[in-house]
């Protein structure tokens, strides 16, 4: 589902970055630290913000160990970034002692993955760990390959028993979620065509007078109950830099209306594309030929 999200966003340079937790467990009990594995997990999780030795630091002090430490950190870092999924799931589970359990639940979600022909955009990166002890299986994160300095864009996971909190059934579930402003700043940046493509509105009432803004919303009520997006200009700059408020939020339409016009129930409709300008229309004929024209 979100790499086909990724696709229709216009994204083409995007990693989906996998790791299991089971096959981490599998590792720490094959160090003999697996009863830390909340902590170690917590401070992998940060190795990306503060750096090896840091990390390097806090594992040896949870595992009693600096060789344990070490082999923790060799154990989530791939040397080689292009590093074949299945090449790199046979290195873990040699690691951790040998195949088990995990190891051929990863092949099977591979081959899912390469039957879909979407294979390409996932990697299996041991460094992934979501610090959150509520994760049980499958834990990811997202990122755009030429701007990886965004980060992570989209995440998620798999959690078996975190609906124990709120309920003594169990309900196992999945979960993911976008950064949006993180991802907004990164499509901007790419030129993504779905920024900047989706209108707010379909018209927006220009303010011509702030004493008419009752007339304002009564009008906007009744388009919007047709079925329309409205806006209602609510600042006091002068038409100019309205029109090009409007033309720059991509909406199509605008209206206007004086005193007078309002007192005689019409109303003056500009198409903003066009340029085209309609006056004396009543508030249903502005809607229908705003929605002859744009549906």
């Amino acid at each position: 589902m979100m790499d086909s999200s990724f696709k229709v966003m216009g994204v083409q340079d995007y990693q989906f970055c996998l790791a299991h937790r089971g096959l981490f467990n599998a590792f720490l009990s094959h160090l003999g630290v697996l009863q830390q594995s909340v902590e170690i997990l917590r401070s992998v999780d940060k190795l990306r913000k503060i750096g090896e030795e840091a990390v390097l630091s806090t594992l040896s002090q949870l595992t009693g160990s600096e060789e344990k430490a070490r082999s923790i950190l060799a154990y989530i870092t791939k040397d080689d970034e292009a590093e074949p999924f299945l090449l790199t799931l046979s290195r873990l589970s040699e690691l951790a002692g040998g195949e088990e359990e995990h190891t051929q639940r990863m092949k099977t979600i591979y081959g899912y993955l390469h039957k879909a022909g979407i294979a390409e955009h996932f990697t299996l990166d041991p460094s992934i760990t979501r610090g959150l002890d509520y994760y049980t299986g499958i834990v990811y994160e997202t990122f755009l390959t030429s701007l990886p300095s965004f980060g992570s864009v989209c995440s998620g996971g798999r959690y078996n028993d975190l609906a124990s909190l709120y309920t003594k059934e169990r309900l196992p579930g999945v979960g993911s979620s976008i950064g949006l402003d993180r991802l907004l700043a990164a499509l901007e940046e790419l030129k993504s065509p779905i920024v900047g493509t989706a209108r707010s509105s379909d018209v927006v009432i220009l303010n011509t007078d702030a004493a008419l803004f009752p007339d304002y919303d009564r009008i906007a009520r009744s388009l919007r109950s047709q079925g329309l997006k409205v806006d209602v200009y609510l600042g006091q700059k002068k038409l100019a830099a309205q029109y090009k408020w409007a033309e720059t939020n991509a909406i199509p339409f605008a209206i206007l209306c004086s005193a007078e016009e309002i007192a005689g129930q019409t109303l003056t409709l500009k198409n903003l594309t066009s340029r085209e300008t309609i006056a004396s229309l009543t508030i249903e004929e502005a809607a229908l030929h705003i929605k002859k024209e744009l549906f």
